[in-house]
């Protein structure tokens, strides 16, 4: 019998709704209804930037800019936030030991230093196995958990660095960082198949990047390295080569357990943004970001500090346009409430556990 849970739609603007069941439709097709399905009481969330909710409990640091009204009516700013509350679940912590829904064990926030390998907080693979190995050693995780393990931000940007540096002695060919990436990829699967395979965790959706091809990041990189050219070609060919990696490990398992992929990397590129009025390439934060600009949380005594476009967008709306970046790398939740609804759609239609 399914079991009820709050409905996915609930507190999507209308906008955000079209995109949603727009996609909706290319993903049920054929499907049918579920028995028996796997409904989660808790969320173990781990992983790169991405995963970040906030430190200790006050979750009061944000990356991305807070919409009007986020976080209430179901409308949420953190895709992890907007997945989980279709489940009805809402209450976050740090520790598998907490009464918390959601337990979020990325605790180190993504605001990079400029031009450090990694940058600073986009974890890459030990520091994203620290997370989970530090759960395990200190108890409280469940049969029932659902992991889900955001990889590959912290990776494209450390292998993009490296490009960027152009120091001869130490940046490999851009063929050797494609490689480089899609063996990473390999190691992510390998390691959830591990987490799966000693019964740490019975259900592991694993998320693949966000492509930060058209980011500020990408298209404005070379503007600080004389004589490279830009590296959304570079970043797009790296994330593409990530993701065959993690498919490429993948193995068959039982309907209701096991590793599930979910493909973020073309999430936001396979939509049309352009008839809803979406800003793809510009960040919300400033004009001209630095490289590796991350953002805070904006509201309306903020507005002098953000690019005149947007103050201007306000004073006619009363509300923050739809952008796709918040700040030169992460995006803006618009794309964040996308990605939560979107998950949460996909693992409740059949190909879900």
């Amino acid at each position: 019998m399914m079991k009820p849970t709050r409905s996915w739609t609930t507190g999507l603007g209308l906008k955000s709704l079209a995109i949603v069941l727009l996609s909706t439709l290319l993903v049920s097709c054929g499907s049918s209804k579920k028995y028996d399905e796997f409904i989660p009481t808790r969320i173990i969330s781990a992983g790169d930037g991405m995963s970040y909710l906030g430190e200790a409990t006050t979750y009061a640091n944000p990356l991305t800019v807070t919409q009007t009204e986020a976080n209430t009516n179901g409308v949420f700013d953190h895709w992890i936030k907007q997945f989980a509350y279709g489940y009805g679940l809402t209450t976050i912590g740090n520790s598998p030991n907490s009464a918390a829904q959601i337990v979020s064990l990325s605790t180190t926030p993504p605001i990079p230093g400029l031009h450090t390998l990694p940058p600073s907080g986009f974890s890459i693979y030990a520091g994203i196995k620290a997370q989970i190995d530090a759960a395990i050693a200190g108890g409280g995780l469940r049969s029932d958990d659902l992991l889900v393990l955001s990889v590959g931000m912290g990776d494209i940007l450390e292998l993009s660095e490296t490009y960027l540096r152009n120091n001869p002695a130490e940046t490999p060919t851009i063929t050797r960082l494609v490689a480089e990436a899609k063996l990473r990829g390999q190691a992510y699967m390998d390691y959830a198949h591990t987490l799966y395979q000693n019964g740490t965790f019975k259900r592991i959706i694993l998320v693949n990047p966000v492509n930060l091809r058209n980011s500020p990041y990408a298209v404005h990189g070379e503007t600080i390295r004389s004589g490279l050219g830009g590296t959304g070609g570079l970043i797009d060919q790296m994330t593409e080569q990530f993701a065959y990696g993690l498919k490429s490990s993948a193995s068959t398992y039982p309907r209701e357990a096991g590793v599930w992929l979910f493909d973020a990397t073309n999430l936001v590129l396979n939509i049309n943004l352009a008839f809803i009025n979406v800003n793809t390439t510009d960040p919300f934060c400033k004009a001209t970001p630095t490289v590796l600009q991350t953002c805070t949380t904006v509201n309306t005594a903020d507005l002098s500090t953000l690019n005149p476009s947007v103050a201007s967008y306000y004073t006619t709306n009363s509300a923050f346009p739809n952008y796709v970046f918040a700040g030169s790398i992460m995006p803006t939740p618009f794309v964040h409430r996308y990605m939560g609804s979107m998950l949460y759609n996909r693992m409740r239609s059949a190909i879900g556990f």
